[in-house]
Parts: C-alpha cells; sequence; structure tokens
C-alpha cells in the first residue's frame, strides 16, 4: 500500500476517543454523563460500521462496561482485600484521575463477571446509557471492587475513564468514496 492509499484509508477511520474530552472540568455526574452520552450516540448512529481493534466485539466491550456501573451500583460479584482497596487500589484511582486516563487490560473481565449476552451494538449502547444514567442519580459513597470506597463523583469519574479506556478498541469504519 503506498502513501496517498494509506492515509486515504486512515481517514475513514473515526476512534471514538478521539472526541473532546476534559475531565478535570468535571466536578458533578450530569457533565461526565452528557460526555459519555454523546460518545455512545455516536456509535449507535454508525452501529452497521462499528468494529473492534481487539479480541471483544463492541457489543462486549458494551456490556463490560454496562456490567462495571451495575456492580457498582450494587455490588461487585468479587471484592479484592481491604488492604489492598486501601492501599494500592486508592493510590491507583488518585493516578487515573489525575492523569484523567485509565490504562487497563482490555480483555480482562470483572472478577465473577457473567458471561456476555449475544446483543446488537444499539441494544448494548442503550443499556449503557441507561447504566450511566441510574449512575447519576446515586448519592452514597459505593465500593469498588479495586478502587475500594468512592464518593458518587469518583465512582462516576472512575466509570468514566473506564468506559474511555474500552473505547479506544471501537472504531466507527466511514466510506468517504
Amino acid at each position: 500500500m503506498n502513501r496517498r492509499q494509506f492515509f486515504a484509508k486512515s481517514s475513514q477511520v473515526i476512534t471514538v476517543t478521539t472526541l473532546p474530552f476534559t475531565l478535570s472540568s468535571c466536578e458533578d455526574t450530569t457533565n461526565l454523563v452528557e460526555m459519555m452520552t454523546s460518545k455512545l450516540q455516536l456509535i449507535f448512529e454508525n452501529s452497521e460500521s462499528v468494529t473492534s481493534l481487539g479480541t471483544w466485539t463492541p457489543s462486549e466491550i458494551l456490556q463490560h462496561c454496562e456490567n462495571s456501573i451495575a456492580y457498582a451500583i450494587t455490588e461487585y460479584p468479587r471484592q479484592k482485600s481491604a488492604f489492598i482497596k486501601h492501599t494500592i487500589g486508592k493510590a491507583a484511582f488518585h493516578v487515573f484521575d489525575g492523569l484523567g486516563a485509565m490504562k487497563h487490560s482490555l480483555t480482562e473481565k470483572i472478577p465473577g463477571e457473567a458471561d456476555f449476552k449475544a446483543l446488537e451494538i444499539k441494544t448494548a449502547c442503550s443499556r449503557l446509557v441507561s447504566a450511566l444514567d441510574q449512575l447519576s442519580e446515586q448519592n452514597k459513597n459505593m465500593e469498588h471492587f479495586f478502587f475500594g470506597s468512592l464518593s458518587p463523583i469518583e465512582m462516576s469519574r472512575a466509570q468514566y475513564l473506564h468506559i474511555q479506556n474500552h473505547l479506544e478498541d471501537i472504531v466507527i469504519n466511514r466510506n468517504l468514496s
């Protein structure tokens, strides 16, 4: 492939994570939900041309993110020890939060996470948006399986960073011909 073909092809792929984002400006859950919903709307509207760069399908990625939020609201299937949550987990959260970015394995399930279902991308997107709405309504601290106890805004930020990291594996292929 020559350079001209490469640039023509690369301009047809849009990663969802390229949308504008400033976590430090978000001090309430409503802003976080609105920012993430706009990214998910892009996936929803282009569901026929959405693919994944990794081993999970786009639907599986979206379901994993939904599960993470659902577990945050109810309870994670398995927890790390109190020692881990109060030391390494808390430190990791503050590093990710300070950087405004999370980096973790994009193919590792949450400990005890249920198997993924065969869902259409639009359905998985809608369910994730609904979970984000439910998260924004929380007004009590929530227990994360690794980060420990987080305030509603901290949990929202953790979930936003988690979703943002997973969206790095989702691309929208646009045919510009």
